[in-house]
């Protein structure tokens, strides 16, 4: 034999060795993963069981309770208060500064809800609402026109109905403003020479010049008495309205020391007319007046409550605020039947925040219908599937009391994390649900030991899931950013919920009203009523038998 083929079986030889190492060390890791595997089993079937099937009644009466009380506790999920999203724990020094930067330097008026009544813009959003820079274009409501004299009583009168329904009678209305104005001017305009209060005192003597007004009143005067017609109050004839309020809009005169203060804010009231036609020195044309209109006109009143309120109750004063302007715009003239109310925060607030109430309820709706489905494909047994729905609802309820018991709110944080809950809370119940209908196909039918026979096999999985899952969102609790911690504590809270309702709750029930043989099988609708074997079944053991 040459030198090469010995090295060749040598070499053999050693391959052989080795391939019988790995097999050998194979076969030994499979044994004591089947030994394993059969003390988990053999611990849940023959130690933890038998205490689960003593105490069946009790569990299932204290699966209800749990339910009840945790779908009462779950319920008091109140709605935030503060729109700010605060990312950093309280006592962080950022979060104590944006909390004092939100209320602390505000005054109980400043925290006061103000409503604004528009008329001449439609209340149109076209923009795109998926996008937040995305600004809406202006929409002029062209049928705006209160030069009418009915159109100028009915908005006075508003305003003063809209005072009394304010808080302390405290509105913004330019009109009171104004018809004081041609109050005041009238009673300047027509004073006696010696009167001090509206004209100039020289040495003790009158000046016999009829316009040698005070500086407060010498604008405003002539304005009113060129522009205004010497009305004294409402209604101002149609073809002065607008040259009126202009000339009051230029009345900007005052007497710091206590004086009357007809100060108005001059830009925002002559930005308001459109049509007009001004100089080089920004001065209106006179000959332009016949074409002016006033583009808006907008009234505010104070309410009694602030922005940071609990949502029902800004909803409920918005929704009175609506009843009455609704009202009140059935008696308008044409041109002030489009008005609308808006505010400066809080309506959109209450609003956005009742939204995503209402988008948790239909999502957790929506999950719940997507698990029902699941749950009946896997198990195929619509007794099974509800059972399950059942123990996954009471999940879903412990966990939100428990987060209510925390003095969670349901804010963006919190509704997300939430939202994730409805996942965890699916998994342990269906395995153990699919494997209590998948015992029938090793030959066991009545529900004791078709629980027994799932329980022992899933329980140790289970178990094992939970306690990992648990571990790894334990150090979610050393994180600064707060949306980690609460999904950290959800993650926590979901898992001792799910664990003990699929491990004690759930196979309590399977115990006491889980079905037997083919009783609600979908798969065989001649049997789906009969608590007997299905022929599919049947046949299974027959050929399990000969082999």
């Amino acid at each position: 034999m040459k030198p090469d083929d010995d090295d060749d079986d040598i070499n053999d030889d050693i391959n052989d060795e080795e391939r019988q190492d790995e097999q050998k060390s194979t076969n030994e890791n499979r044994k004591s993963s089947k030994k394993s595997r059969l003390i988990s089993e053999n611990v849940s079937r023959e130690l933890v069981f038998p205490i689960i099937y003593k105490l069946r009644y009790v569990l299932v009466l204290a699966s209800i309770a749990l339910g009840c009380a945790s779908s009462y506790g779950g319920s008091k999920l109140s709605l935030p208060t503060d729109s700010a999203v605060e990312l950093l724990p309280g006592d962080h020094v950022l979060t104590k500064y944006s909390r004092l930067l939100r209320s602390g330097f505000k005054s109980a008026t400043e925290y006061q809800i103000e409503v604004d009544v528009v008329f001449g813009l439609q209340a149109k959003d076209d923009g795109d609402h998926n996008n937040p820079s995305s600004l809406p274009n202006l929409a002029i409501d062209t049928t705006f026109d209160m030069s009418a004299p009915d159109a100028q009583i009915w908005l006075y009168n508003f305003c003063h109905k809209g005072k009394a329904l304010a808080f302390g009678n405290e509105s913004r209305c330019w009109m009171d403003t104004f018809v004081l104005w041609l109050e005041d001017m009238d009673a300047a305009w027509t004073s006696n020479f010696n009167d001090s209060r509206y004209r100039k005192m020289r040495d003790g003597t009158v000046n016999e010049w009829l316009g040698d007004f005070n500086p407060q009143y010498e604008t405003g005067a002539w304005a009113w008495q060129q522009s205004c017609a010497k009305t004294k109050t409402l209604p101002i004839p149609q073809e002065n309205f607008i040259d009126c309020i202009y000339g009051w809009t230029k009345d900007t005169q005052t007497d710091n020391n206590g004086g009357t203060y007809y100060l108005k804010n001059d830009k925002k009231m002559v930005d308001s007319l459109y049509n007009a036609k001004f100089d080089s020195s920004g001065e209106i044309l006179l000959e332009s007046y016949d074409s002016i209109k006033m583009l808006l006109t907008v009234v505010s009143f104070s309410l009694d409550i602030g922005w940071n309120e609990e949502t029902s109750l800004l909803k409920n004063r918005w929704q009175t605020w609506e009843s009455f302007i609704e009202e009140e715009l059935k008696t308008a003239p044409a041109g002030l039947k489009n008005g609308w109310q808006t505010d400066r925060g809080a309506w959109r607030w209450f609003n956005t925040v009742q939204n995503m109430n209402d988008n948790f309820v239909d999502a957790t709706m929506m999950c719940l219908g997507v698990a029902l489905g699941i749950a009946l494909i896997s198990t195929a047994n619509i007794v099974v599937t509800v059972l399950t729905i059942v123990s996954i609802g009471i999940i879903l309820a412990s966990t939100m009391s428990v987060v209510v018991s925390l003095g969670w709110t349901l804010g963006f944080l919190e509704a997300i994390c939430l939202c994730i809950l409805i996942g965890l809370s699916v998994d342990f119940v269906i395995h153990m649900g699919h494997a209590y209908c998948a015992a029938a196909a090793r030959g066991v039918h009545t529900r004791v030991e078709r629980t027994k026979e799932a329980f022992a096999r899933m329980a140790y999985p289970i178990a094992s899931a939970a306690f990992t899952t648990f571990a790894s969102a334990s150090a979610l609790f050393f994180c600064t950013i707060t949306f980690f911690q609460k999904f950290g504590t959800i993650v926590m809270t979901s898992m001792i919920c799910a664990l003990c309702v699929s491990l004690a709750f759930y196979v309590a029930l399977l115990l006491t009203v889980g079905p037997e043989g083919s009783f609600g099988d979908i798969r065989n609708f001649r049997h789906m009523c009969s608590c007997k074997p299905s022929s599919a079944t049947s046949d299974g053991e027959e050929e399990t038998s000969r082999k």
